[in-house]
């Protein structure tokens, strides 16, 4: 993360701690997404993907997704989304249900400082 990330925080914000948390997305439609583009500028740099579903035109309106992600998967198009944030954050993509990622033990929520 560039030095001058921060620069307009001052004091509001522990710089290194952010940076540390990890952070779960279940759901990534207007909240989901909205929520992590949030999280991404204020310095968060794990995140942890996860949702079933492709991007759509009707998301357009209510989310943070562009006309070129129409298709494309929710996580694959938000991970771009925090990237071209912040080029160094880190996503790991779940593209099933939450239910599905638990039930084969790919996902441990006790892992995570928040869960969205």
């Amino acid at each position: 993360m560039s030095a001058g990330f921060f620069q307009r925080s001052g004091d509001l914000l522990d710089g290194d701690a952010i940076s540390k948390l990890s952070v779960c997305i279940v759901g990534l439609g207007s909240v989901g997404s909205k929520i992590s583009d949030q999280l991404v500028r204020a310095g968060v740099m794990h995140f942890t993907l996860v949702d079933p579903d492709a991007v759509d035109a009707s998301n357009l309106s209510r989310s943070i997704y562009r006309h070129e992600d129409i298709g494309s998967p929710k996580t694959i198009a938000l991970a771009r989304q925090l990237s071209a944030i912040n080029p160094s954050v880190q996503c790991d993509l779940f593209a099933h249900s939450i239910e599905d990622s638990l039930e084969k033990g790919h996902l441990d929520l006790r892992q995570f400082a928040l869960i969205v």
